[in-house]
């Protein structure tokens, strides 16, 4: 897994993959609900959530989600860069 370490996780709805869990050899990714700098150089991001925060803060910690689709929709998402410069917008 390659980190850029550029990213910080300033802010809320940072979309991120963890290398290999404890109990299988996949990945888990996750979305922050708040920033959280320590998780800075730590794990892999590699999207904004840009629509759906009603949804995401109905998500509890932990909670199992079997399946997720990302989808670049419209101009903005069809533009979208994952660079520095787009994640310190």
């Amino acid at each position: 897994m390659e980190i850029n370490t550029t990213q910080k996780y300033n802010r809320q709805g940072i979309l991120a993959m963890d290398g290999v869990s404890e109990i299988s050899s996949s990945s888990r990714f996750f979305i922050t609900k708040t920033a959280d700098p320590e998780l800075n150089e730590k794990y892999a991001s590699f999207g904004i959530l840009v629509e759906g925060n009603a949804v995401l803060s109905k998500l509890k910690r932990e909670m199992l989600v079997n399946s997720i689709e990302i989808v670049r929709t419209g101009s903005d998402a069809l533009a979208f860069n994952t660079d520095e410069n787009e994640f310190s917008r």
